[in-house]
């Protein structure tokens, strides 16, 4: 099974969502190996080239806090003494802060541009990448997309399913591929979960936990790791929880699959070693599997950030996002349908189909680096004119 292939049960909010991702193309060169022996019978691909090998380039547009910056510069701009590990690497990039934007120039050896849209011609694929600032990253990506750049948002992409929808229109119009992942979605332990669906029957319930502190940074990893374990079939979602941005809390997610009622629920509480895990129930059986951290450097690595990069590599090479549009717009708008529940209703459960399209769900609140007034009109005033 593909790492890159995603589990989900039938499409309540999307047509699409059952089908699975579209099966690789066949290896260019590859040969007919059912009658030679040993490990050729297995890995018959052919290697690229060395003349026609080469580093992507990537441009970004950045805040003053990233995920590219805090970790992920690394496995693209690999500093001394660190293995190369993608195709990629950071050659030019944009930040909200012209003074921290030289600063990540000189760690990255990159090139620092004057307008968040002047990277078009000059890169190959882009990060979008400031969840701070998540009601401007639909427009701080229209250039890109518009242009037939392939894009990558760090999560959520978007406040709105309006921002949303300017994403997915632009990507549609251009057939220009995009992804907005959390890490949880390209863990090991996804695969592991589908392979043990397919051995305890029909779904009843299932039980999910997720380590985490903040409404916007963790839950929703959590979120998204439950439904490409489960399924996005999500009819309702509610979340209960004493403070609006902080841990602990529980979401309680409403399925329809086959006609079928199915309950899950998800924890959201600080867990020690521990990143996620769900327990599924079903007529023959259950099953429960866990994503840990041991604390070695290389840990996170391995089994969290890297496959996820390479998804976005092999994005820009093949021109093929990792998930159909259709999932990715579902889980978003599940996502948002949280926020809604959380902002709106108290808690209660609400319709995931109903979730208003100009509803907005604001700047993350209550974190310690919330963007300021003054921060937040620098980005108005760069997208100005646009």
């Amino acid at each position: 099974m593909k790492r890159r292939a995603f589990f989900a049960g039938a499409a309540g909010l999307a047509a699409g969502l059952a089908g699975g991702a579209a099966a690789a193309p066949a290896p260019t060169g590859s040969v007919n190996t059912e009658s030679i022996p040993g490990a050729e019978n297995w890995n018959n691909e052919r290697s690229i080239p060395p003349e026609k090998e080469k580093l992507l380039r990537l441009g970004g547009v950045f805040g003053l806090w990233s995920h590219v910056s805090s970790s992920w510069w690394r496995y693209m701009n690999p500093p001394e003494g660190y293995a190369r590990t993608t195709g990629m690497r950071i050659t030019h990039l944009w930040c909200v802060d012209r003074e921290a934007g030289k600063r990540l120039a000189d760690r990255y050896n990159a090139t620092l541009v004057d307008r968040y849209n002047t990277m078009v011609g000059l890169v190959d694929g882009m990060f979008i990448d400031d969840f701070l600032a998540t009601p401007f990253m639909p427009d701080l990506a229209l250039p890109y997309l518009e242009a037939g750049i392939p894009c990558m948002f760090d999560r959520p992409m978007t406040s709105s399913m309006a921002g949303a929808m300017k994403v997915i229109n632009a990507a549609k119009r251009t057939s220009t591929p995009f992804m907005a992942p959390s890490a949880y979605e390209y863990l090991k332990e996804i695969e592991v979960a589908h392979l043990r669906m397919k051995e305890i029957g029909n779904l009843a319930a299932y039980e999910a936990r997720n380590s985490g502190t903040t409404l916007y940074q963790y839950i929703l990893h959590g979120l998204w790791f439950t439904l490409k374990a489960m399924g996005a079939d999500v009819e309702r979602i509610g979340h209960r929880t004493a403070n609006p941005v902080d841990a602990p809390g529980v979401t309680v997610l409403e399925h329809r699959s086959g006609g079928r009622l199915i309950y899950g629920t998800i924890h959201h509480a600080p867990m020690k070693n521990i990143m996620c895990s769900v327990r599924a129930y079903g007529a023959q059986g259950d099953f429960e599997v866990t994503a840990t951290v041991d604390g070695r450097p290389w840990y996170l690595d391995v089994y969290t950030y890297l496959e996820m990069l390479h998804a976005m590599e092999r994005m820009i090479r093949t021109r093929t996002a990792p998930e159909p549009i259709e999932y990715t717009e579902a889980k978003v708008r599940i996502f948002l349908s949280l926020l809604y529940s959380v902002f709106e209703k108290n808690g209660a459960p609400v319709e995931i189909a109903s979730l208003p399209l100009d509803w907005d769900a604001g700047f993350p609140k209550g974190y310690q680096n919330s963007y300021s007034e003054e921060i937040i009109q620098k980005y108005r005033d760069a997208l100005k004119g646009r």
